[in-house]
Order: C-alpha cells, then sequence, then structure tokens
C-alpha cells in the first residue's frame, strides 16, 4: 500500500513519538522476549537505530542519485556482530530520533515527485522512496508491537495477511 505525503507524515511522526516511549521504557524489561529463542526489547531498540540509519543512506541515494545500487544486510549477524547487547540505549535513541528528524525534514521538503526516484537492491530491484518510506513505517510499528507484546510477556506471532 502507497501512502501520500501527508500520510507518510503523519505515520513518520506518531512511530517516532511510539519509538521514543519505547526507549524510554524500563531497563528491567530489555532481556524480554516476544517469542522464545527471538529477539529482545533491547536488542529490537538498537536495531530501530541502525535500520533507521540505513533507510535515511538508502533515502539519500534515491535522492541524490536515482537508480544507484544499494546492498541488502544480515539483521541477525549486525546483532551480534555490532554488539546489540553492549550498545547504549539513550545513544540508541539519539541516533534514532536524529535520523529520523533527517527524515523528516526530507520528506516535508522535497517535492512529492520524489517519491518516484530509485535505487537498485541488491535482493528487491528497483526500490523507489514510496516504498522505502511506506516499509520504514510499517518496519517501525512491526518492531513497536513485538516491544509491547515482549513487556507485557505475551506471545507474539506474525499477522497473516
Amino acid at each position: 500500500m502507497n501512502l501520500n505525503k501527508p500520510q507518510i507524515l503523519s505515520s513518520l511522526k506518531k512511530s517516532c513519538e511510539a519509538a521514543i516511549s519505547a526507549y524510554n521504557g524500563p531497563e528491567s524489561d530489555w532481556p524480554k522476549q516476544y517469542a522464545p529463542g527471538k529477539w529482545t526489547v533491547r536488542q529490537i531498540l538498537v536495531h530501530l537505530a541502525d535500520v533507521e540509519m540505513v533507510h535515511l543512506w538508502r533515502y539519500s541515494r534515491a535522492l541524490a542519485e536515482p537508480g544507484s545500487i544499494v546492498f541488502a544486510f544480515d539483521h541477525d549477524r549486525w546483532v551480534s556482530a555490532l554488539r546489540y547487547d553492549e550498545r547504549p540505549i539513550e545513544v540508541c535513541k539519539n541516533m534514532f530520533l536524529g535520523l529520523r528528524g533527517q527524515i523528516l525534514y526530507y520528506v516535508e521538503q522535497m517535492p512529492e515527485l520524489t517519491f518516484s526516484n530509485m535505487i537498485n537492491h541488491s535482493e528487491n530491484g528497483p526500490v523507489t522512496v514510496s516504498a522505502i518510506l511506506n516499509y520504514l513505517c510499517y518496519h517501525t510499528d512491526h518492531h513497536l508491537e513485538q516491544i509491547q507484546f515482549a513487556r507485557e510477556g505475551r506471545l507474539w506471532t506474525p499477522k497473516q495477511t
């Protein structure tokens, strides 16, 4: 589902507020998981910051260098190699907030015509700015739901579409 500029702005702002609330949650929740063997609240919070960085970079490439190649990354390898269990949550929160702020700035300032700019993803092929932004809205909400389930001690399972 492709959202228009006002919808994307609203969704990005709403999920940013919810993410900051999640970052501000109690440290005692950090080791909780939404399902056995899945990421912890802490790991998800760090992941949100890193994915924000990746998507700002992809969005920037699509704006400045349409058609450029961007590469997929192994999310699980980042968890271990980038020490998600040790990264300071306050730094990740500030990182997320700054990166989301830059994304919001671009969405607000760039003409909606740029939503059709594309990058070439190493696994998914051509991807539009609109798709990048729509995915970012979905991604944040998806992980915030997992955090909520983990904090409540409930088992999360993917929604059937």
